[in-house]
């Protein structure tokens, strides 16, 4: 079972690399390219605009359509933590 701060360890690497502008935030394309690189990773149909505006209403705290790192690993971190489980 991986630790916290290896789990944090590996989204903080995924958020670096799909926050092409670094603005410190994911804004929906990079959002949108990183759920769709992980469900093919997983075998998985790319998510469709619809399930992406979920995924962001479900997780976006304070509702600015992005991401912050926190939000990333609300999402990132208990698909991850299976995954390596």
């Amino acid at each position: 079972m991986p630790s916290k701060a290896e789990l944090e360890t590996i989204v903080k690497k995924a958020f670096e690399l799909y926050d092409t502008d670094k603005s410190g935030f994911l804004e929906r394309e990079e959002i949108k390219k990183l759920l769709n690189d992980a469900c093919a990773e997983l075998g998985a149909p790319a998510i469709t605009d619809a399930q992406l505006d979920e995924v962001i209403k479900t997780v976006d705290d304070n509702g600015d359509g992005k991401f912050s790192f926190d939000e990333l690993f609300k999402v990132i971190g208990p698909i991850l933590e299976q995954q390596l489980a």
